[in-house]
């Protein structure tokens, strides 16, 4: 499975899963090849699943359906078939899968004991506590597997630095350990701390940055996109927290505070005085995807009401832990994306209101370029 171009869409439960597959070129299953042909290549079977499931799991997208019927060879490449889109999985369900995949269904092609030893060994690995697939993939490509120091250990401190520039932006990173800076589209967003193969980066988004000791320029890139690090061990990649780069020509604040089931949002309104309706969206998996995504709560906030509390509230479920905001004006259905502005909450705890940083009584103008 090219995980590049694979499409996403939410089920009615809020489960997030793959649309469809773009793989059409002709497809070998398994089960129709020779056992000689598979015992010479478990191992790259066992890495391309394992490697589909990472990516898939940082994506927060749970496969249901790792099997031998829905794995193929295409072309001299192994990929993983369509995911189920209904009922709830969870990455622990999927390493269950991939465990009986290798020690029972693979094992039935390989006649060499030594090779039993050690689908059983790896089959042991997919259910031991703190064990991912990208440490399965490792594994299969290098030997290496190390799944306590990435599960017992904190996150290396690094520090992503994003300062405007003429040309566009400048994105340096501080850490003491090897990290891969990337940016990505808002709808591929991976999930913090979650692990990929190092190899398999690329596929998460564009790569800018391979080491921690320099900077790299970035040209303005005429829509929001995710700017994220990921610091590598053992080959492989733990996720860290993302930011947003919006483009210049739009003014690029939005200010987002979620305290008990309150969302407190704050945004320069656009000086264009026809504009007395704003358009926002909310979703708690990810970002909104555009003026028409049905699966985003949408709400509207006019411009006296804003004026007047110099903020606008929503109430937001009790489960929602985290909030992903999109505001856009109403008076542009369908306008381009890079005219919305985007921004993040995460539940604070009440115990910590004082302390948020706000901006007091003044009320927010500003430039909002269409």
């Amino acid at each position: 499975m090219d995980v590049s171009h694979i499409e996403l869409m939410t089920t009615d439960c809020g489960q997030r899963v793959l649309a469809q597959t773009t793989v059409h070129e002709p497809r070998e299953a398994i089960a129709t090849l020779l056992p000689g042909q598979v015992a010479l290549q478990w191992r790259q079977i066992v890495y391309a699943v394992s490697c589909s499931l990472a990516h898939l799991h940082a994506l927060d997208i749970y496969h249901g359906a790792v099997r031998m019927d829905n794995v193929f060879r295409s072309g001299s490449s192994w990929r993983l078939g369509p995911t189920r889109c209904s009922g709830h999985f969870n990455a622990e369900h999927d390493m269950w899968a991939l465990a009986h995949f290798v020690s029972v269904e693979l094992k039935r092609f390989i006649d060499d004991p030594r090779q039993h030893d050690a689908l059983n060994e790896l089959a042991k690995i997919c259910m031991s506590t703190g064990a991912s697939a990208a440490h399965i993939a490792a594994w299969a490509e290098k030997g290496i597997i190390n799944a306590a120091h990435h599960t017992n250990s904190c996150p290396p401190s690094m520090t992503l630095k994003i300062k405007d520039i003429a040309s566009g932006f400048r994105l340096s990173v501080e850490s003491r350990s090897r990290v891969v800076l990337l940016t990505c589209e808002l709808s591929r967003v991976p999930q913090c701390g979650s692990l990929v193969p190092e190899t398999q980066l690329d596929q998460l988004g564009t790569v800018h940055l391979t080491n921690s000791s320099n900077a790299v320029e970035i040209p303005d890139p005429g829509r929001t996109v995710a700017v994220f690090c990921a610091s590598i061990v053992n080959r492989v990649a733990k996720i860290g927290a993302h930011c947003l780069i919006e483009p210049k020509r739009i003014f690029r604040h939005l200010e987002a505070t979620l305290i008990d089931q309150k969302l407190e949002l704050q945004w320069f309104w656009p000086t264009d005085m026809t504009c007395h309706t704003m358009r926002v969206q909310v979703r708690p998996d990810r970002y909104p995807q555009s003026d028409a995504d049905q699966f985003a709560r949408e709400h509207e906030c006019f411009r006296a009401q804003y004026d007047n509390d110099a903020k606008f509230e929503i109430q937001i479920p009790q489960d929602w832990n985290l909030v992903y905001v999109r505001v856009s004006r109403k008076d542009q259905v369908g306008a381009r994306d890079e005219n919305a502005i985007y921004g993040s909450a995460e539940r604070m705890p009440l115990k910590h209101v004082a302390r948020r940083r706000h901006f007091g009584n003044s009320v927010r103008t500003g430039a909002w370029q269409a």
